[in-house]
C-alpha cells in the first residue's frame, strides 16, 4: 500500500512543496470509480483529480475532497526564513477569504449537480497546504482542524473508510467543471453559492431553524432578482422607482404581482407564500418543524430550478439514525 507521500508530507519540513490554501470537503467526499468498497491507497487519496478555472484563479480537488489554491506569490512566507511580521497581514486576511468564496463556488456547483452537499468554507477552515508532485496534503490546522489537519491525521492512522466518505464520480467532477450554474448565481449575489451550500446542509444535519431561514433567504434573493427584471420592463420610470419601494412592495406583494403578470407559475407561487409564512411564524417565536424545514428548502430548490432553466436532483430528507 503506497503512503511514500502522505510520510513525506508528514516528515518533512512545511516548505518542501509548493504553498497552497486549502481546506477538505465536509461530510466527507472521496472521488473515485474504485469498484465497490475497494478503497485507494493512501497517496492515491492524496492526488488532484480535478481542478476549476474560478475567476482568474486554479482551484486543485484532490481525489479526498481537498480543495486549493495558490496563494499570491508576493504575500509573505513565515516558514521560508523572512521577517514574520511584514506588516501583509490585512492581504493575507482578505485573500483567505476570497479563497472561500472561490471553494464555495465549486461546492455549490456539485450540490447542485449531484447532491453531493458538505459544510459551507469560511477562512476559519482553511490551512496551509502543500502540492507536491501531484499530490496535496494539509499539515497545519488552526480552529478548523476537523477540515484541515484532521482528516490527514485519519487518513495516517485509519484510512477513509473510517469516516464513511461519500463517493463521487471523476466524470460528474468534470462535468462541473465549467461551474455555470454557480458563476450564475453567484453573479445574482456574492453570498447566493455560500446560502444555498448553508440551506442543503442544514437541512441534512436536521438543523431546521437555519435550514428555514437560509432557504428564505435564497428565495427571497431571487424572488427580489425577478421584480427588479419586471421592474426594469416597465415605464415611466418614476413608475419604476415606486415599485422599488420595499415597505410597500414586500415578498407577498411582489409574488402576487409576479404572477399575475406571468413570470410566476401557480405552483412555485404557492411554495413562495408557504415558506415566507413558515418564515414570518418563526420571527414571532414558533416552534420550527422538519415540515417546515423541508418546504422552505423545496421552494428555494423550485425557485433555482426556474432561475437556472434545468432540473435539479430532488430534496432528500435524511432520516435520524439512533444507536443507542
Amino acid at each position: 500500500m503506497s503512503r511514500a507521500y502522505l510520510e513525506r508530507f508528514a516528515t518533512h519540513p512545511i516548505t518542501d512543496g509548493e504553498r497552497m490554501v486549502a481546506t477538505v470537503m465536509m461530510p466527507a467526499v472521496l472521488i473515485s470509480d474504485f469498484p465497490g468498497k475497494q478503497y485507494p491507497t493512501p497517496d492515491e487519496h492524496l492526488e488532484i483529480v480535478g481542478s476549476f478555472d474560478v475567476r482568474g484563479h486554479e482551484v486543485l480537488v484532490s481525489r479526498m475532497g481537498a480543495l486549493a489554491v495558490r496563494p499570491p506569490a508576493h504575500l509573505s512566507d513565515p516558514y521560508a526564513g523572512q521577517d514574520p511580521f511584514p506588516g501583509d497581514l490585512p492581504e493575507k486576511i482578505a485573500f483567505e477569504a476570497e479563497a472561500a468564496e472561490l471553494f464555495n463556488l465549486v461546492q455549490c456547483e456539485l450540490a447542485l449537480r449531484s447532491r453531493i452537499v458538505t459544510l459551507p468554507s469560511a477562512p476559519l477552515v482553511l490551512a496551509r497546504g502543500r502540492l507536491l508532485e501531484g499530490h496535496l496534503g494539509l499539515v497545519s490546522g488552526g480552529g478548523g482542524y476537523e477540515r484541515t489537519l484532521g482528516p490527514f491525521t485519519g487518513l495516517w492512522t485509519h484510512g477513509m473508510h473510517a469516516i464513511n466518505p461519500t463517493t463521487l464520480s471523476p466524470a460528474v467532477l468534470a462535468a462541473a467543471a465549467p461551474l455555470e450554474w454557480a458563476q450564475t448565481l453567484g453573479g445574482v449575489s456574492a453570498t447566493l453559492p455560500r446560502f444555498i451550500l448553508a440551506a442543503y446542509s442544514s437541512l441534512d444535519h436536521h438543523e431546521h431553524p437555519e435550514a428555514l431561514m437560509t432557504g428564505w433567504i435564497v428565495v427571497e434573493q431571487l424572488l427580489d432578482e425577478l421584480w427588479a427584471r419586471h421592474v426594469a420592463a416597465l415605464d415611466p420610470k418614476t413608475r419604476r422607482d415606486r415599485l422599488k419601494d420595499t415597505r410597500t412592495y414586500t415578498a407577498a406583494v411582489r409574488a402576487e404581482v409576479l404572477l399575475t403578470a406571468g413570470h410566476l407559475e401557480q405552483p412555485l407561487y404557492t411554495q413562495v407564500q408557504l415558506a415566507r409564512g413558515h418564515r414570518n411564524n418563526l420571527a414571532h417565536r414558533a416552534e420550527v418543524t422538519e415540515q417546515h424545514a423541508v418546504e422552505v428548502v423545496k421552494a428555494m430548490h423550485a425557485f433555482l430550478e426556474l432561475r437556472l432553466g434545468a432540473t435539479l436532483p430532488p430534496v432528500v430528507v435524511m432520516g435520524a439514525g439512533v444507536s443507542w
